[in-house]
C-alpha cells in the first residue's frame, strides 16, 4: 500500500514530517532554491543515522538533478520522483554508516 507523506504540520519551508517510522521521513523542501534541497538532506541524513528513506519535497526544477547526484556521491539509493499537484517527490533510500557506497 502507498503512503502519500505528509509535510510537518508547522508549515515552514525545510522542515521535517514524521513518517510511519522513526527510519523514514519527509523532508518538505517546498519553495526553497538551489542548493538548499540537498543541504538540509543531508544534514537530516546526518543527523538521524536511524533513517532509511526519506522522501523530499521540492518545487525547484534543479532538484531533480542535484538530489539524484547527491545519492550517488554519498552512496545512498535514488528512488525516483513522482509529480504532484505542485511540487515533485522524490524518494530516497539512505544506506547505514559504513554501507553507503557498498554495491
Amino acid at each position: 500500500m502507498s503512503r502519500s507523506p505528509q509535510p510537518a504540520d508547522d508549515g515552514d519551508a525545510g522542515s521535517v514530517g514524521a513518517g510511519e517510522t522513526d527510519r523514514d521521513a519527509v523532508l518538505d523542501a517546498r519553495g526553497l532554491r538551489c542548493p538548499l534541497p540537498v543541504i538540509r538532506l543531508a544534514r537530516l541524513v546526518g543527523d538521524h543515522p536511524a533513517l532509511r528513506e526519506v522522501t523530499v519535497l521540492t518545487t525547484d526544477p534543479a532538484a531533480a538533478y542535484d538530489i539524484p547526484a547527491w545519492c550517488r556521491l554519498r552512496g545512498h539509493d535514488y528512488l525516483g520522483a513522482r509529480d504532484r499537484d505542485g511540487h515533485t517527490e522524490h524518494r530516497v533510500a539512505v544506506r547505514p554508516i559504513g554501507q553507503a557506497g557498498a554495491p
